[in-house]
């Protein structure tokens, strides 16, 4: 089903970036939005904004009763939430992975794990926002490739099995994306590192790349039409030249793939 303007549709990350943009898009479109973070935004929203941490169970608790409460229902889920690092692998705390994945994917899998109550009852539809660099392991991001990854999978085996109860799953994947992303993205970089040069050289592409990469609205309209969709895919790419490169990727052999990602990014 696709649904009207009296949806009740839960950002998540919405405070700045991706997330902002989504959530405004939505509420400037007439929908009913909740966009939520550990902090609120610093431009007055559109939509209603609540403080919500997805690594803390009672405040994810919080606001399903939250919801409950205000709106008697929820139709869209769109989990954004995340983070990046970027750093040598051997050089990156153990303690920093344990971080991004607690967010990028076990924060995604709890909120959704709370919300799919009033996600049934509506025969809602799930979007997670992951990423191109799911797909591309990217020397240096590989952690955060990871966790894009994971949501991915996570993705495919959620929408099977809520398959029967109505409720529609779909990845998004964004490729570079202007937005705050690059300025919160945590930089491991030891100083007198074997790994320095390459890895400053590398984030400098990053970063040039995401500085002129698609504006965060288009993820927005991306998920706008797939809220209109009765059957959306299983995985969608925003951008044009970001679809063209997955094509690529599957019919080119892989190992010239990896040697293309190392002339970029690891050299």
């Amino acid at each position: 089903m696709s649904f009207n303007k009296h949806a009740v549709i839960l950002v998540t990350g919405a405070s700045q970036g991706i997330g902002f943009a989504v959530a405004e898009g939505f509420a400037k479109a007439g929908y009913r939005v909740v966009g939520v973070a550990r902090n609120l935004p610093k431009t007055k929203p559109s939509f209603d904004a609540q403080v919500m941490d997805v690594t803390q169970p009672q405040s994810i608790e919080n606001l399903f009763t939250y919801i409950q409460k205000t709106y008697q229902q929820l139709d869209v889920l769109i989990n954004n939430a995340g983070f990046g690092i970027a750093g040598a692998i051997e050089e990156t705390p153990v303690e920093e992975v344990k971080r991004l994945f607690a967010v990028n994917v076990m924060g995604l899998h709890h909120v959704t794990q709370v919300m799919l109550p009033l996600l049934k009852n509506t025969k809602g539809l799930i979007i997670n926002i992951g990423s191109v660099a799911g797909d591309f392991t990217i020397p240096f991001q590989t952690f955060y490739s990871m966790t894009k990854s994971s949501v991915a999978t996570y993705t495919e085996g959620l929408r099977q099995e809520l398959k029967p109860f109505g409720v529609r799953v779909v990845n998004v994947k964004p490729g570079d994306t202007k937005s705050n992303f690059s300025h919160q993205r945590l930089r491991l970089v030891k100083p007198n590192s074997l790994y320095q040069a390459r890895l400053e050289r590398s984030l400098a592409v990053m970063e040039k790349d995401e500085k002129n990469g698609l504006p965060a609205v288009s993820v927005y309209q991306v998920c706008r039409r797939l809220v209109r969709q009765k059957n959306p895919p299983i995985h969608v790419t925003v951008g044009l030249q970001y679809k063209f490169l997955q094509l690529l990727k599957w019919l080119l052999p892989r190992k010239f793939v990896q040697w293309l990602l190392y002339q970029i990014y690891g050299k």
